[in-house]
């Protein structure tokens, strides 16, 4: 279970897992500085003025965990209580497969294969069903016959040298492998052949070059051996090579044609100039965005506010620690709306060039969400007597707000206004509204 954090006034600051990582901060206390009070919630560390105490955090743990909670937003009196959260997942409801992940292989990260990969994959559905069984270890080979006592015979029927297991039929064998070697490029045959079976079919059916022909092979080396196996037709190496090769350039063109077929040649394209475009007049536009260094994990926002004449009336960025790119995001979409506000502005017109994030702020139920602080602070300020519109933006039209959230990484932790007279946010301002 995870905290999200509100008040702050019912989670242990010591003893809860409320930060990004999941971890308990008592286990990152410094040295000779263990606290007095291990029950302290993390309402006393916050500031009167709304902020972390960071003279106190820095007493008791060391930077990189300073940073991490300076990462999440301070808690505010009044927010609300404190929400428990599932913590493997991110909208912080309950799952069962992240719940059996973790009971079963808590160590290891999370299983990367994706079955809906299979059923994506462009070629005959009888082969998809068998890529679908191969991929779940459920293909009757002899080792597995063997293990059910349906046969004595667990050896392979092409080399009889090694066990009949699934990866051995359809790559291992000395069959199979002399077949894959005339059709892989040399530098590749080294991953190719030391892949366990998941990662190699995963990898392979979503392959630029091999793709198609990946499956049809393996599906092709199973029917051969089911051949041997039930009517004891043998072929050789090369007989396959020729057959397979032959069915691979066969499908490829009923592929094509089906595609023709269902999808006709789209209409010209033609190209439209993204750019920033102004409001209309009374009101303002804010932009924002986030930004994550992705070798240390530190987040910064930023944003600025312009009038229906495309002139900035402020700009600001924030060093926010370490955090996710999506609470970066949000932080720097409510700060942003709160200095809207603060100025007067009533009618506001705000973009984002992050989907994720605009689709949390419009979200129906985010109360067990991990952001869920942060957007229950954006919908208060939204329920305010002003009038305030949330859109998308592409990133070629919010490049001003880029600029100052990359420009956080340079300011101490908190909140900056940067001078609306800077050469180098004109330029990007600019660059905005000319595309």
């Amino acid at each position: 279970m995870r905290m999200s954090i509100k008040d702050g006034c019912t989670t242990s600051f010591w003893l809860d897992r409320w930060v990004d990582s999941g971890e308990i901060l008592i286990d990152h206390v410094c040295e000779g500085n263990t606290p007095t009070n291990l029950q302290a919630p993390v309402a006393d560390f916050a500031t009167a003025e709304g902020g972390w105490d960071t003279n106190l955090l820095r007493l008791y743990l060391p930077e990189s965990v300073v940073l991490q909670v300076q990462g999440i937003q301070p808690p505010r009196t009044g927010a609300g209580e404190d929400v428990a959260t599932w913590g493997p997942e991110t909208n912080g409801k309950f799952r069962v497969r992240s719940a059996y992940d973790l009971a079963t292989n808590h160590d290891s990260p999370r299983r990367t294969f994706e079955w809906k990969d299979i059923w994506k994959w462009e070629g005959p559905a009888r082969a998809q069903h068998f890529l679908w069984l191969a991929a779940r270890e459920r293909l009757m080979t002899n080792a597995e016959r063997g293990r059910r006592h349906l046969t004595d015979q667990i050896m392979c029927p092409h080399c009889f040298s090694h066990p009949e297991t699934i990866l051995h039929v359809l790559r291992d064998c000395q069959f199979a492998r002399l077949t894959w070697m005339r059709l892989l490029q040399p530098s590749d045959y080294q991953q190719f052949f030391g892949l366990p079976l998941q990662e190699w079919i995963a990898r392979y059916l979503k392959h630029d070059h091999y793709s198609l022909m990946f499956g049809l092979v393996c599906w092709s080396l199973w029917r051969t051996r089911n051949d041997r196996v039930f009517a004891n037709k043998v072929i050789t190496v090369e007989g396959f090579f020729q057959r397979v090769h032959a069915w691979i350039t066969v499908v490829r063109i009923a592929l094509d044609k089906d595609r023709k077929t269902h999808y006709p040649d789209p209409p010209t394209r033609t190209e439209e100039l993204i750019a920033w475009t102004p409001p209309p007049p009374e009101w303002v536009t804010l932009n924002s965005d986030g930004s994550v260094l992705p070798e240390t994990g530190l987040a910064a926002a930023g944003g600025l506010i312009r009038d229906h004449l495309g002139r900035c009336m402020a700009a600001f960025a924030m060093n926010l620690g370490i955090c996710s790119i999506t609470r970066a995001e949000l932080r720097g979409a409510v700060e942003g709306l709160q200095l809207a506000w603060d100025m007067g502005y009533r009618h506001v017109r705000m973009e984002l060039d992050s989907r994720c994030a605009i689709q949390l702020i419009q979200g129906e139920d985010t109360s067990d969400h991990q952001h869920a602080a942060i957007i229950d602070r954006f919908h208060e300020l939204l329920r305010r007597d002003w009038d305030v519109t949330v859109s998308h933006i592409y990133r070629e039209g919010n490049k001003s707000a880029d600029f100052l959230a990359s420009r956080g990484h340079q300011f101490d932790v908190g909140f900056h206004f940067v001078p609306v007279t800077d050469p180098a946010l004109w330029f990007y301002l600019l660059y905005d509204i000319e595309g």
